[in-house]
């Protein structure tokens, strides 16, 4: 069993060929948002990372007794966002012209979980780039978004930038709102609490390594980092049992969610090459008291 940093415990497996995540309630359950990926990495060696296809997508699995309730497929890098009464997803669209394919998101929306609606475009990125990661947080005003694209002109090759919307219908991009000009990023999620954007995101450790680490602001434009990773990789662990000798190099796709007086983290343990595995832990408390915790 791995050791933990401080705060969290509990650690569990939940277990391989699991990819990114949303974890969300929804009528008193909590369930979690997958992407799914038409390939078992154990058929695939290092060098080979299998390109995204139609047959990639999301699902929805409903955590009390790990039931699969439905799959939406054609997209890739989706994300959930709940609301009372309907769940939105959004999603880079998987297209077959390799030149266009995750250039554009859409939204799909669902009542019930089972049946969901057609996808609308709600994004396309600029001429040349993709986008991939998204993750929405409410501010108490607005939804607030951020995205993660590749852009011609950066250093490096991810950046974020940000949305605002009133619906999650509408997205417009926030002027000079950038995070990662000047150093790697990846893997996003964004929350709101107590007047702060808090920003969690991969981050370069060294020896082709990845942590994930946080920072927040006020403004979406001036942001203070925190020197504490929040979590970083096992390098002693084998990800999969079929894939002898695939060691954890990153710990990456944070996420988190309040859940009966407690916060859980759920993560990606994996080797940047598609093996990678799910992994959850408990924090005893808060969301806010975690996020202020590294600050």
């Amino acid at each position: 069993m791995r050791a933990l940093p401080e705060p969290f415990q509990n650690h569990r497996i939940l277990g391989t060929h699991r990819f990114e995540m949303t974890p969300f309630h929804f009528n008193g359950e909590l369930y979690l948002l997958e992407n799914f990926c038409d390939y078992d990495v154990a058929d695939y060696t290092f060098e080979e990372y299998p390109p995204h296809t139609k047959e990639d997508g999301f699902l929805i699995r409903r955590l009390s007794d790990d039931k699969v309730i439905s799959r939406v497929c054609g997209v890739y890098f989706a994300s959930a966002y709940a609301m009372p009464n309907r769940v939105y997803a959004f999603g880079s669209v998987v297209e077959e012209d390799s030149e266009k394919t995750l250039h554009r998101i859409v939204r799909f929306e669902t009542e019930d979980l089972i049946n969901w609606s057609e996808p609308i475009e709600v994004y396309e990125a600029a001429p040349g780039c993709r986008v991939f990661n998204t993750s929405f947080a409410w501010d108490g005003e607005k939804f607030v978004g951020v995205y993660e694209t590749d852009t011609p002109e950066n250093l490096y090759k991810y950046i974020f930038k940000f949305w605002e919307s009133s619906d999650l219908k509408n997205l417009k991009t926030v002027d000079g709102a950038y995070y990662g000009l000047d150093k790697y990023v990846g893997a996003n999620t964004i929350y709101f609490v107590d007047g702060f954007y808090y920003l969690l995101y991969l981050s370069e450790c060294g020896n082709g390594c990845y942590n994930t680490v946080i920072s927040r602001s006020k403004d979406l434009k001036n942001w203070q980092d925190s020197d504490i990773p929040v979590m970083i990789p096992d390098f002693t662990r084998e990800i999969n049992p079929r894939c002898p000798g695939r060691m954890e190099l990153n710990a990456s796709d944070l996420e988190l969610i309040e859940d009966k007086g407690k916060t859980i983290i759920f993560w990606l343990g994996g080797d940047q090459h598609g093996c990678c595995d799910m992994q959850r832990a408990e924090f005893n408390g808060s969301m806010a008291e975690l996020l202020k915790f590294y600050f």
